[in-house]
């Protein structure tokens, strides 16, 4: 989405338009999330599969130095602890790309002018609410089971964090454009 703000990146240095383009790059980064990655049990075996031959080689190595059984369990839970971080990047690469592949590849941006970035965003905002709501289906739409879906459905969280930067780069263009309307922007 943001590779169709091309209009706005043209302009002159705002902080409203600069701070718009940030959220519409978060924004795109909250929508390929959305796309549901990969799902616990297969980071879960990728995880298992990636540490055990780790594990067993130390595991294998401190029994060999011949360290006792208590000693060869707590460095193999430090030798976990000290892989954790790679596997949980390793794991999130992973669902990234997953989510990437899922999407497919960005429609061609248009061409809008800066005056119609504004009404771009307003569709793709009624777009976003209505992939939201098919998430939700059409028998819990209202503000209860939406608020705890929010809470508890990750897509459903990522697509209202999408929509709020979304909003907010609605806002800060229409700012924007009335700060212009005034002659407070150059």
């Amino acid at each position: 989405m943001a590779d169709g703000l091309a209009p706005l990146e043209e302009m002159p240095e705002d902080f409203w338009v600069t701070s718009a383009l940030v959220r519409v790059r978060g924004l795109d980064g909250m929508l390929v999330a959305a796309a549901g990655g990969l799902s616990a049990w297969s980071r879960t075996l990728i995880s298992s599969a990636l540490v055990f031959p780790l594990l067993w080689a130390v595991a294998w190595a401190a029994g060999a130095v011949g360290l006792g059984a208590v000693w060869v369990i707590v460095l193999t839970v430090l030798a976990l602890a000290v892989a954790m971080p790679a596997l949980l990047w390793v794991t999130g690469r992973l669902s990234r790309t997953v989510d990437s592949r899922r999407m497919g590849p960005a429609p061609a941006a248009g061409e809008a002018g800066k005056e119609d970035v504004v009404e771009v965003l307003l569709r793709a905002r009624v777009r976003l609410v209505s992939a939201a709501l098919r998430q939700v289906g059409s028998r819990r739409w209202d503000a209860g089971h939406l608020t705890r879906l929010v809470h508890t459905d990750r897509v459903v969280s990522r697509i209202a964090d999408a929509d709020l930067l979304l909003c907010q780069a609605i806002d800060f263009l229409e700012i924007h454009a009335a700060e212009q309307r005034r002659g407070m922007v150059a």
